[in-house]
C-alpha cells in the first residue's frame, strides 16, 4: 500500500497517476470518507485494514489535515485530531510514504 499525503490541491491524485501503475484503479481518498466514518461513530482503521488486506496495490490519498489554522468549533478539532491519529496509523501499515507539495513527491518511507 502506498499513502500520498500533502496539502490541498497540491497534486497528489496526479502523481499517483503518473508514478503507480493502473493507479485510477486502486485510489482511495481519505478524507471525506474518514469524517464520515467518525461522524458515523465508525472506526476507519480496521476498515482500512481490510481494504489493504483485499487490494495490496491500494493508494490512499489525504490532505494534511491539523497544519494550520486550529478549528473554531470542538467537531472540526475532534475530527483534525483523530484523522491526524488515524494518518499515522496509515502510515505504519503502508510500503511507502509519499509527501507530495507542489506537485512534487518526496518518499519519506
Amino acid at each position: 500500500m502506498v499513502f500520498i499525503i500533502g496539502g490541498y490541491a497540491q497534486g497528489k491524485r496526479e502523481y499517483a497517476l503518473e508514478h503507480y501503475k493502473d493507479a485510477d484503479k486502486h485510489i482511495m481518498e481519505l478524507n471525506v470518507w474518514a469524517r464520515e466514518q467518525f461522524e458515523a461513530g465508525t472506526d476507519p482503521l480496521p476498515l482500512i485494514k481490510k481494504a489493504v488486506a483485499e487490494d495490496p496495490d491500494l493508494i490512499i490519498i489525504s490532505d494534511l489535515i491539523g497544519n494550520g489554522i486550529v478549528p473554531d468549533n470542538k467537531a472540526d478539532r475532534d475530527f483534525r485530531d483523530s484523522c491526524g491519529r488515524l494518518q499515522c496509523e496509515i502510515a505504519k501499515l503502508a510500503d511507502e510514504v509519499i509527501r507530495v507539495t507542489c506537485g512534487l513527491g518526496q518518499k519519506i518511507k
